[in-house]
């Protein structure tokens, strides 16, 4: 118990430290507003995509690929979204821009950066084959679904001709489409100088991304948006999780993948989801809390559900 307590809490903590320090810059004026806009702006258009590219290019799809545990994984990120949709137009009922920001940050978990680092720290890197490549093969649905919520949820006059060339254009849309497609006609690796460049930038996301996450809180909004938060989070990390995981348990996953899954369904929002959010006109300060908070409580809640599970001997 302890052990698990332990695993939880050193996988969260260097994230809220780097949202801290983002946090603490801002408020003694390190970072002001036009530096934070500019380095989102790099992070969803720039280093984002590398980071996606990687995850899906590397996979070796040959050795690693578990149908079911596919097929389920991106079935469930539909469902997430569906729970989430009916939460958003239950208790938000004239912002547009919120309800899309409701609706993305509660269905999109930050699985990849998240939920590997608890994989890894419950399995070790040897056993993990089947569940990287069901958390890859979920970013091209879920990234797909996010750009259609926030281009859907802008405001105005909804234009589906305008929707398909934002996601023809997203960053992320693209640079899941370029490793699918080298991969498809049989490329699967690059001369090392390019490997390392690849992994160098992917490596940048995580930390810039959390770090302008922790500057763009202002403390003032929150008190706005305390409805939106419980309801959102309580969903995002309790209500979501419950109806997956028993729906996992019951169709007979175990072990690693029925951790994946828990990883997939349980864990924080997207880090990236603020980036996205501020790039794309959604209700940034919304989204940017609902990453703060569900990241901090999901320490809590991932404690819960490891413990809960290896209680009764299905991890």
């Amino acid at each position: 118990m302890f052990s698990n307590f332990v695993t939880a809490f050193n996988t969260v903590l260097p994230l809220c430290m780097l949202i801290a320090l983002g946090f603490f810059l801002r408020q003694k004026g390190k970072i002001g507003n036009l530096t934070q806009k500019e380095s989102n702006e790099v992070v969803f258009k720039a280093l984002l995509p590398f980071l996606i590219f990687k995850n899906i290019f590397y996979t070796n799809f040959k050795t690693d690929f578990n149908l079911r545990l596919i097929i389920f994984s991106i079935g469930i990120i539909f469902l997430q979204y569906i729970i989430a949709t009916v939460l958003a137009f239950s208790i938000e009922k004239k912002d547009s821009k919120t309800k899309g920001a409701l609706i993305h940050t509660v269905f999109r978990t930050n699985s990849l950066i998240y939920g590997m680092a608890i994989l890894i720290n419950l399995y070790g890197n040897n056993r993990l084959g089947s569940a990287s490549v069901a958390m890859a093969l979920t970013l091209p649905f879920t990234n797909t679904l996010a750009v259609f919520t926030l281009e859907k949820f802008r405001g105005g006059k909804m234009s589906y001709k305008n929707l398909l060339i934002g996601v023809a254009k997203n960053p992320i849309i693209v640079a899941t489409f370029i490793a699918l497609l080298l991969r498809a006609v049989g490329i699967d690796n690059f001369p090392g100088f390019i490997n390392m460049s690849i992994a160098t930038l992917a490596e940048l996301t995580s930390p810039m991304a959390l770090l302008f996450l922790g500057a763009s809180i202002e403390p003032s909004k929150i008190k706005d948006n305390v409805r939106n938060l419980v309801y959102g989070i309580t969903t995002k990390l309790i209500v979501s999780p419950a109806i997956v995981i028993a729906l996992a348990v019951y169709m007979g996953f175990r072990g690693v993948d029925l951790a994946a899954i828990m990883c997939i369904t349980g864990g924080p929002t997207a880090v990236t989801a603020y980036s996205m959010a501020a790039s794309m006109d959604s209700n940034a300060d919304l989204t940017a809390e609902m990453v703060t908070f569900t990241t901090f409580l999901s320490c809590g809640t991932i404690f819960c559900w490891i413990f809960i599970l290896m209680q009764m001997g299905m991890l």
